[in-house]
């Protein structure tokens, strides 16, 4: 399935619908704007420190700002030209429904943010759908950083003893 503009736009608004927010610009920029842009977030630093992914390893095609969604529909159709429209499109909303949460219910708290807009986003989509599509794409990732957490539980305990 290609993703399209058009495509995201509709996603887009039926979210916007289903949580009850006024529908933000949307911006699809080139991937190389988006990627250079994606890597400087202060959460993308931390996690190309520790190893987890650096710039080819991440599968992220959505970002928000003030107001504004960025996407790179090279990096979307890239990953997701793999699925079938419906896990496509639940994953995309998923995206959608957890960037318009971050624009409309910021929390002070990085951890609490991330955990309010997953939250949300879970509302409104096949939570089974997303999570399929959600594991193969980041699988290197979520390998990483599993490993990271067993690197840091070994080091803790050879301290504790």
């Amino acid at each position: 399935m290609k993703i399209t503009k058009k495509y995201i736009v509709k996603l887009l608004n039926e979210v916007c619908n289903l949580l009850g927010y006024s529908p933000p610009k949307i911006l699809f920029i080139p991937d190389k704007i988006f990627l250079k842009a994606y890597l400087d977030l202060p959460v993308s630093k931390q996690l190309i420190a520790l190893g987890i992914y650096d710039k080819d390893s991440t599968p992220s095609f959505m970002a928000m700002g003030e107001n504004t969604i960025f996407v790179s529909l090279y990096r979307a159709n890239k990953g997701l030209s793999q699925f079938n429209e419906r896990h496509a499109s639940e994953y995309l909303k998923f995206a959608l429904a957890h960037e318009l949460t971050h624009i409309n219910e910021p929390k002070e708290d990085p951890v609490e943010n991330e955990v309010n807009a997953n939250e949300k986003a879970k509302r409104i989509v096949d939570v089974e759908a997303y999570n399929y599509v959600n594991n193969i794409l980041w699988k290197d990732v979520i390998h990483r950083i599993n490993e990271y957490k067993k690197q840091q539980s070994g080091d803790n305990n050879e301290s504790i003893g």
